[in-house]
């Protein structure tokens, strides 16, 4: 088989994967975190706290489609919107204990499904793939910094 054939049957495969894995994910959020809930959570998440209108730029949704589902997170306690200590007209989300231990749980979840796909993969071929991610995701950062 040539490199092109072979190329392009991993490709195939990859964005099956891909797609069978958000998928995966998504169905693990959304039981919780329903629609753009489950988004804000992990931005929250990974950036400690945002502005309401960081919050709709980062995911392209409205001031309104972000304040619906900020309200619905904090109604059930898994945020909390609080004003900037600089300018108190600027609202900011954080998340509560309860929305970090929810969402903890929701990917301790998802790892241990994760684990399930990858139980036949040897620790040595883990190690190539982690490596091989890694300079692709590199690569496409570079990609990013030509644009």
């Amino acid at each position: 088989m040539t490199y092109r054939k072979d190329f392009r049957q991993f490709e195939a495969n990859f964005w099956e994967l891909s797609r069978k894995t958000e998928l995966l994910w998504s169905d693990i959020f959304k039981e919780s975190f329903p629609g753009s809930q489950s988004k804000i959570m992990y931005l929250l998440k990974q950036d400690g706290f945002m502005k309401m209108s960081e919050v709709a730029e980062s995911l392209q949704l409205t001031a309104g489609a972000v304040t619906t589902a900020a309200n619905h997170l904090i109604n059930r306690n898994y945020i909390e919107r609080f004003s900037s200590p600089d300018d108190r007209r600027i609202i900011q989300l954080r998340l509560t204990a309860l929305g970090e231990k929810t969402l903890t749980d929701l990917e301790n979840k998802g790892h241990t499904y994760l684990q399930h796909v990858f139980q036949h993969v040897e620790v040595e071929d883990l190690k190539k793939m982690e490596q091989l991610f890694a300079t692709a995701i590199a690569n496409i950062d570079s990609l990013e910094k030509k644009k």
